[in-house]
Parts: structure tokens; sequence; C-alpha cells
């Protein structure tokens, strides 16, 4: 390594521990200890773009994400080396930890659950120096109701073990928030009968589009189900309980915005299913039609 490329790494490295935050036109995120920016993009310009919601599925025998949503939106995103980490899911933990505050977390995934590397690398973020084994990713998105705002963070470690991670938000524009968030839910309800809920309160956006699915199949029958690891001594019987209490939380939501009680069925499950996405704890909606 030269003297001039070492010195601006280091020039980087001192800016970015300096700074600490990963900043953009309505967040603030903590970066990661020892991260390096190697990239930054603005796309001011508002356009029709792609916010994926869901893992990377052939399609027809097209790679495409199985959900996602269409948005009038600007974009800024930040691509750092992490200096010495080698744990995909030690950093996506603390970004889920970060960007949990911030939004409500609609999708995530990790390992070859994501998908192709290189459709994620090449295609979704065109930063090839995200691509590695599919065995070493992670992705998660959330979504701020009340700012219009998706963060979506991607972490990938190449071959070399050096890990990168990509921190992207789109900036939706006010007038098509409701009506697109809405049309996605409703879309991923409709073809994959399932939606994977927020952990606090159910948004505006979700609940319009249950009843929309609903209106259309009025016999349809609805599950929540809702899982977490155990709490310090707890065990498995008082976990099932506790998340039941949150399933029936949920429920009242839902029956608050006009399903009828019949229809909504509701399961704690306490730690009995394992994590699928990385996340310890997973609430969902279930859409039955037979």
């Amino acid at each position: 390594m030269d003297q001039t490329h070492q010195l601006m790494r280091w020039t980087a490295w001192i800016f970015l521990t300096a700074t600490s935050v990963i900043s953009f036109s309505a967040h603030a995120l903590a970066l990661y200890p020892r991260s390096e920016l190697v990239n930054s993009s603005s796309q001011e310009e508002i356009v029709h773009r792609r916010v994926i919601l869901g893992s990377l599925k052939k399609i027809q025998n097209e790679l495409q994400p199985e959900a996602f949503v269409m948005v009038n939106s600007s974009r800024s995103s930040n691509t750092y080396y992490l200096d010495g980490e080698r744990s995909v899911e030690r950093v996506i933990d603390f970004y889920r930890a970060e960007i949990a505050s911030y939004g409500d977390i609609l999708f995530e995934c990790i390992g070859r659950d994501c998908g192709s590397s290189a459709f994620w690398a090449n295609t979704v973020f065109e930063q090839s120096i995200l691509y590695g084994p599919e065995q070493f990713q992670a992705y998660l998105i959330a979504h701020a109701a009340e700012s219009g705002v998706y963060l979506a963070v991607y972490v990938g470690q190449r071959g070399t073990r050096k890990i990168y991670v990509h921190v992207e938000e789109t900036l939706e524009v006010e007038e098509t928030r409701k009506v697109d968030l809405r049309s996605a839910i409703r879309t991923s309800l409709t073809e994959q009968k399932r939606y994977v809920l927020p952990l606090e309160k159910l948004d505006v956006a979700l609940l319009e589009a249950v009843l929309d699915v609903n209106k259309a199949k009025p016999r349809a029958k609805w599950v929540v189900v809702v899982r977490d690891s155990l709490k310090s001594a707890e065990t498995i019987e008082s976990g099932m309980a506790r998340t039941l209490e949150n399933a029936e939380r949920i429920r009242a939501q839902l029956l608050n915005a006009g399903l009828p009680a019949g229809q909504v069925t509701v399961y704690g499950i306490g730690p009995l299913a394992p994590p699928t996405t990385g996340e310890h704890q997973r609430s969902e909606l279930l859409l039955i039609t037979n």
C-alpha cells in the first residue's frame, strides 16, 4: 500500500471515528466500530424506485424479490469497510438495534435465505464490493411511517473474510407514501399469504391493507403468530403465555380496525419455532383462504 493511499485511509478512519454516525436527511445511525467509508452516493432526483421487502427468488425463471414496493423517492447511500470485523451476525444485530428505534422492521434475512449475493451486490445496490459467499450476508429493511423513510442495511462478507456494510435511505414523496405501502402489504398478503408485523403498534396502511384483502376474501381466516426467545429464568410455558398476550394485543388492534372477531385466531408459541432470519422476536399475520 503506497503512502498516499494509507494516508487517505487513516484520514477517513479518523473522520468517521470522530463523527461516529451515518447522517441522512431524516435519521442518524451510529456507525459500527472501525467503519471506513469506501463509497457515498446521493440521488436527489425524484423517480420511481424499488424498495425490496422480501428474499430473492426465481420467478418465471427470472431472479426477483418475493415482495417489493415502488415509491417516488430520492435515495442516499453509504458503503463501509469494517476493519477487523469477521461476524456478519454481530454486524446485523448492531444495525437491527439501531434501526428499530427509527421505524418498523418490515423484513430481514440472513445467509442463504436472502438469495443471490451477486444480485444484491451488482443489481440491487450496484456495489460489487458487497459480493461474497451467500451464507455470509444479511439484509434488513425498516420503514418510518411519519417521515416516509425506508432504511435498508445489507452486510456482505467477501471470500477474503472482509466485511462491508451498505446503508441506504429511500425518502418517499409524501403524497405517495400511504397508497404505495398499503399496496405492497396487500400484495404480500395475497401472494405470500403472510406478513411480518411490526413489534409495536400496527400502522394505518397495514390495517387498511388487511381490510382490503378481507373485503375481497370475506371467508378468509387470519392467524396471528408470535414467537420469542426465552427471557432470563423464564420457562417454556411462561414464554408461551407471554407471547400469547402479545398476540392478543395485536388481535385487539385488528378487531378495532374492523376485522370480525370470528375470523382472527392467535397463537403464542414462545421459543417453539427457531428464528429463521436472525431475529429473536417475530410476529406474523397469516392469511388462510382454504
